[in-house]
C-alpha cells in the first residue's frame, strides 16, 4: 500500500512540474511575415509554413468574404468566447492567445495572422509541453473555423 501512495505522490509531483513548465512562453510571432511551423511532435497544427501533405500538422486557414476588419473582429470574438485569453495583438494583423486546460492547467498557444491580400486568416495552435496533445489543438482550430463559418453565413 505504501508503494502505491509513493507512486501517486510521484505522479502528482510530475503533473505539477509539467504544468509549471507550461507557463514558460516559447518564442512566438511571425517569421518573415508568416506563422512559424514547429517540431516533429504531433502537438501542434498550422495553416501556414506546413506542407499540405503533412496530415499531422496541416490545417486549412479561415477564408472570408467580408471586410478584413470585420473578419478579424469576428475571429477575435470567437477566440475569446471559446476560452482564449488574448495576450497580444499587433496592428490588427497578428494575434496571440492562450488556452489553459481544465484539469492539469497546461497552457496552449494560438496564433492568428490576417492575410488581407488572399482574404484568409492563417492559424497556428500548439501545446507548450509534452509530446502528444491528443488532438486538442486540431480540434480547437477546427471549432474556430466552423464557428466562423456559422457566424458569417
Amino acid at each position: 500500500m505504501t508503494y502505491f501512495i509513493y507512486f501517486l505522490i510521484f505522479i502528482v509531483v510530475c503533473i505539477v512540474a509539467i504544468s509549471i513548465m507550461s507557463r514558460i512562453q516559447p518564442p512566438l510571432g511571425l517569421t518573415g511575415g508568416r506563422l512559424g511551423g514547429g517540431n516533429n511532435k504531433p502537438n501542434w497544427v498550422c495553416s501556414e509554413s506546413v506542407n499540405r501533405g503533412d496530415t499531422v500538422h496541416y490545417v486549412d486557414p479561415i477564408n472570408y468574404n467580408q471586410e478584413s476588419k470585420d473578419a478579424w473582429d469576428c475571429v477575435k470574438r470567437i477566440v475569446s468566447l471559446s476560452g482564449g485569453k488574448i495576450v497580444k495583438e499587433d496592428d490588427g494583423k497578428y494575434l496571440h492567445a492562450t488556452y489553459v486546460s481544465q484539469l492539469f492547467r497546461f497552457v496552449d498557444d494560438l496564433e492568428l495572422r490576417l492575410d488581407e491580400t488572399n482574404k484568409v486568416i492563417q492559424l497556428r495552435s500548439s501545446s507548450r509541453v509534452g509530446y502528444s496533445d491528443l488532438g486538442v489543438n486540431r480540434k480547437r482550430v477546427e471549432n474556430i473555423v466552423e464557428e466562423f463559418k456559422q457566424v458569417t453565413r
